[in-house]
């Protein structure tokens, strides 16, 4: 398949901010509202996969655009920064929005009062991967969960495509 941020033919759908380094979208299925995608233009023909000063150039600037971003279109708490890189090995970032309301239900049912945020983020991801393979259970792939998701976040994409002055 390739990798699918170098094809961003495949997630043309999500991205509501682009220049010439860095694009940005919606994650689908995602962790909480907002969670998005920032990822690294390649400035040749390889996969961007490294941590070095090229793949890093400009990263500031859109970082800085995109939270802002994050924060005009769905308030959140605080919006968690992070580079996990898992199965897709291109070089890219997660903006995680913190919803004060989701965490403090969390905190009140494990009954973490203060901090142990790694342990908050690891329940979001359990909840997202068992609600992707249950509907794989049913029958979904998890293809067709992404384009749901699309269809399902296409209004809110064009609000933050309003918001950054993206056009497709």
């Amino acid at each position: 398949m390739g990798c699918p941020f170098c094809n961003s033919q495949c997630l043309s759908q999500r991205i509501f901010f682009q220049n010439d380094k860095w694009l940005a979208f919606l994650s689908a299925p995602r962790h909480t509202r907002g969670h998005t995608i920032l990822a690294r233009l390649s400035s040749t023909q390889e996969c961007p996969t490294q941590l070095d000063a090229n793949n890093l150039s400009g990263l500031g600037d859109a970082l800085s655009e995109v939270t802002k971003v994050i924060r005009q279109q769905y308030e959140p708490k605080d919006v968690l920064i992070a580079s996990v890189r898992g199965d897709v090995k291109h070089f890219h970032i997660h903006l995680i929005p913190l919803n004060k309301e989701e965490e403090d239900a969390w905190r009140n049912v494990t009954g973490y009062k203060d901090s142990h945020l790694l342990e908050f983020l690891g329940s979001l991801e359990r909840r997202r991967d068992f609600q992707v393979l249950e509907l794989e259970a049913k029958g979904k792939s998890e293809e067709q969960q992404r384009k749901d998701a699309e269809t399902e976040l296409e209004p809110e994409i064009q609000q933050l495509r309003n918001k950054t002055g993206y056009k497709s």
